[in-house]
Parts: structure tokens; sequence; C-alpha cells
């Protein structure tokens, strides 16, 4: 692989070169600092534009167009990164050596900045009729959280720990919210994006990226402005106690979370380390300590695991199970997160999970989304590129892993139990 950046006063442009895939990704990447309820806005916005435009004012335009580009994909995606809202428009297509006609690449890209720059406008707002579509699509995705216990304990769980941080702005917002979007204020969403978010062009696949570089001077009409820099870290209170929060709902099952701040990590921790002490203790699926020790010894849980927020500087342990297995479920996670701390852990057990992340890193070599991924973040925040990564892991040591075990306190404990749960208490 061969990587290229080209840098102009409005966009930086991003090339990975590779004939390892037959099909080409491009990823136009908007960033900015995330403000409360924007992130739906920005969630909608991306539909928006990937659904019509004014040269497609309809799907069946759209999709017209698609075929006539040998099928190209193209969709919005919106992600968080701590204290950073992406707006991407995405496109996946096949490598123009496969294709016979001069200027499919320009035609490629031409559409894509049709999408971006002509969206279909009506007295400088959105059209309502598209707009309440998308409006629909987002309303079904918040409904599914409120239909989840899982996802629902989670949101409510970080909103509680993280009241007046970024980490509890979501993508995803309740109804109300929702309803307050309008087509007018999605239009000023989408002119604030342009000429205030900083925007990065990132490529992978087997393309000429001289001519994809002229191809976008040509096409993406970006005004000039400065790439700022972000911190991406959110700064997340410590508790001195431990909070212990329940809530009541409609669900049968009790679903728990416990809430970990985490002290200052090194970037060798936070990018290397870290994921091996997860997988030993909570994401190791089977092997993992919590699974081993919760579920499989003492049969006190639905499902158990860990996900880390690196860039939120929280761990959570999630467990779904029965209001009364819950606290003795809530100490036997203590005792693992203090074997932890302890060492008591196996050689062995190191060695395996360092193993299965290797293999994890090799499997994501043979995907162009991982691989562009990875890029991105070694560019926005200097995490290791795919390979070092492998040489890095086998680095870890059991000090190392001590070491992060003990930067983990307890925040917060929150339960969302279910009401059938509720009337078994009572």
């Amino acid at each position: 692989m061969e990587y290229k950046k080209y840098c102009h006063d409005a966009y930086n442009l991003h090339v990975i070169k590779t004939d390892k895939f037959k099909g080409v990704r491009i990823e136009i990447q908007f960033r900015s600092v995330i403000e409360k309820d924007e992130g739906v806005k920005r969630s909608m916005l991306v539909d928006y534009l990937t659904d019509i435009c004014k040269k497609y004012p309809t799907h069946k335009d759209m999709s017209i167009r698609s075929e006539e580009l040998y099928n190209l994909g193209v969709y919005g995606s919106p992600s968080k990164t701590g204290n950073i809202m992406n707006s991407f428009i995405v496109a996946d297509f096949i490598a123009p050596k496969y294709i016979s006609e001069n200027n499919y690449l320009e035609d490629v890209v031409s559409f894509l900045c049709e999408l971006i720059f002509e969206p279909k406008v009506e007295n400088n707002e959105f059209s309502e009729v598209e707009f309440n579509v998308v409006k629909e699509k987002i309303k079904l995705d918040a409904v599914s959280v409120e239909n989840n216990p899982v996802r629902k304990s989670l949101k409510r769980a970080i909103e509680n720990v993280c009241k007046g941080t970024r980490t509890s702005y979501f993508l995803y917002a309740d109804l109300d919210t929702i309803d307050k979007v309008t087509p007018r204020s999605l239009y000023d969403s989408y002119l604030n994006m342009l000429e205030n978010d900083t925007c990065d062009i990132f490529v992978i696949g087997n393309v000429d990226d001289n001519v994809l570089d002229e191809l976008f001077k040509k096409y993406f009409v970006l005004k000039s402005r400065n790439n700022g820099y972000f911190d991406l870290f959110v700064d997340n209170p410590f508790s001195n106690k431990t909070n212990v929060i329940e809530e009541k709902d409609k669900f049968v099952q009790t679903s728990l979370n416990i809430i970990y701040n985490i002290k200052t990590l090194t970037d060798f921790e936070r990018n290397i380390a870290f994921p091996v002490f997860n997988y030993l203790l909570g994401s190791g699926g089977l092997t993992c300590k919590l699974y081993q020790t919760v579920r499989e010894k003492n049969s006190l849980c639905y499902s158990i695991g860990s996900m880390f927020l690196r860039y939120d500087n929280l761990y959570i342990i999630q467990v779904s199970l029965e209001e009364k297995d819950k606290e003795k479920s809530i100490s036997l996670i203590k005792k693992c997160v203090k074997e932890m701390q302890e060492g008591i852990f196996s050689d062995e057990e190191i060695e395996e999970a360092k193993m299965n992340l290797i293999n994890s890193i090799d499997s994501s070599l043979d995907s162009n989304i991982s691989i562009l991924n990875n890029y991105v973040y070694n560019y926005i925040d200097n995490v290791p590129l795919l390979e070092e990564k492998k040489e890095l892991i086998n680095r870890v040591t059991r000090e190392d892993i001590i070491n992060i075990a003990n930067k983990l306190k307890i925040n917060t404990i929150y339960s969302l139990v279910g009401e059938q749960n509720e009337k078994d208490r009572d």
C-alpha cells in the first residue's frame, strides 16, 4: 500500500493506493466539535444529501444514475468520536481499471460532488417531502433504542454519569428533539457544515492519485478555511463515591451498567495495552474472566461484556440478568476487576489474548473499510497503523495490564429494572 496526502486550502485528500481490492471507497468527511442536539441534525443531513439532489430529484432518478455508474453505492454515515461530530458521505464503486469508459472516475467524483453541493432546496430550505421521509427514518431509530433494553439502559447510564459533557450528546435523540428539526433548520445546519467544518477526503483502492486530485480540484468547490486542531478527548468528572442509580421500565429483563472512570492513559496503554486488558476481562467472548465467572460458573446472567470508550475515558461493563441476581453479579464483577488489579491471570491467557487480537488485525487487513478507518485515526490521533499494531501488541507485559486495571475507578452502577422483575421483587 502507498499513502499520499494532498493538502488544499479547503480540504485534504488522502489516497491509500492498493490493488488488493477490486473496489474503491471514497469517504468525504466533515468534522466539527459536537454541540447539543446537533447530532440528530447531522444524522438527518447526511441521509438527506445521499437520498436525492437537484439534478436527481427522486429516488428513481438516483437509482438510475447509480446503475449507470455500475451500481455505485452511496450513503451518509454519521459518527461521534469523543468531542467530535463526524459527517461522512461514502461511495463504493468498481475500480476504474475494470471499466472501459475513460471518464468513469470523473463521473463518480462529479456525482458525489453534486450530492454535496447541489442538494434539492426550495426557498432556502430542504424539500419538505424528502425531509419528512428522512425524519421518519430517524424517528424509527429513536424508537428502536427505546424498545431495546440494552441500548436504552446504556443511553440512560451515560446521561446520568456524563451530565453536561459531550459524551452525553447522542446521534439518536428523543422524539421531541427530532420533531423540533425543520426543513429550514436542517438547511441551516448544512450551510454551517460547509462553512465551518474541517474536511478530509479519504480514498482507498486502485486509483491514479494524481488524476483523483485533479478531479476533486475541479468539482469539490468548498470555500477556503483553516483546518483546525480538535481535542478528541472528553474530560468526564470522577466521583468520590460510587453512585447507585435504579430506574424502572417496561422490559422483562434487567440491564445493568457499571461505569468506570479511567485515570490518564499513555498512548501505548490506550491504543495497545488496553485492548489486551479488555480482552482478558470482558471482551474476549467465552474465555474472558467476566463471562467465565458470572455466566459460566454461576449462571447469573443472560449476557455480559465490556466496552472501552477511549475518547471519553470510560470503561463500561454491561450485563443482562434477572433482578434477583444483580447484587451477587455486581460482587463477582468487582472481584474480577480486583483480580486483574492483583495480576491473577495466567501468562497463557495473556498470550491467547495477544494472538486473538493479532488475528483480528490480520482479518482487518482484508477489509478496505478497516484499513481506511485505521488511516483516519492515524491521521487524527496518531493511532499506529495495523502492521505496527501487531508488533506493539507483542510487547504488552503483565505489568502493563496490571497498571491499567489499577487506573479504573467505579463511578456509577446503573440498572434499568424491568416491570416483571419489579413485580417478582414485590
